[in-house]
């Protein structure tokens, strides 16, 4: 893929809603492992995840999570790892 010039992005979380387990088990596994930076795997052609999917979001936006592309999450990465590079010498990085 990087040969192609296409970047190689993973999730972090996966409620298994492919297995139509349910619109609460679905909610309560996708809110228990949300994780700041982190990416949730949800499948658009399972109707129990398009009808919980407005509950999800809105959980998580009233627990301050924002919802953004992968593009802007690489681009925001990629500067704080820029601030981080550039410490002066003999400041410690907590």
């Amino acid at each position: 893929a990087e040969a192609l010039g296409y970047t190689t992005v993973l999730w972090t979380d996966d409620p298994g809603d492919y297995a139509s387990p349910g619109t609460d088990v679905i909610l309560s596994r996708t809110l228990d492992k949300a994780s700041p930076g982190g990416i949730i795997l949800l499948h658009d052609g399972i109707q129990q995840t398009i009808d919980v999917l407005p509950q999800i979001i809105q959980t998580l936006r009233n627990r301050g999570y924002k919802f953004v592309t992968v593009d802007q999450m690489l681009a925001e990465r990629a500067a704080a790892r820029r601030e981080v590079a550039s410490v002066p010498a003999g400041k410690t990085v907590l």
